[in-house]
């Protein structure tokens, strides 16, 4: 959390690939990650939540790592 490059793509919550000359139109990339603050879940966001990843492995079924800020404190 202390690389600010890191710490600025987990938190997007939108991007928007620009068309290429492959591909004629802008593609919009979603983050998925219900724990974000403002990811519009309810159940499961937090309102200090800045990320950092869900998944799911057969070993372990649903996985989660996350980090929180308040008030400048990680």
């Amino acid at each position: 959390m202390k690389n600010e490059t890191f710490r600025r793509i987990i938190t997007t919550q939108t991007y928007v690939l620009p068309p290429t000359s492959k591909r004629s139109e802008s593609v919009t990339l979603t983050n998925k990650n219900k724990f974000l603050a403002g990811s519009g879940d309810s159940t499961f966001s937090y309102t200090y939540g800045t990320g950092i990843k869900t998944g799911y492995t057969n070993a372990a079924q649903s996985t989660f790592v996350g980090a929180a800020e308040k008030d400048g404190r990680l």
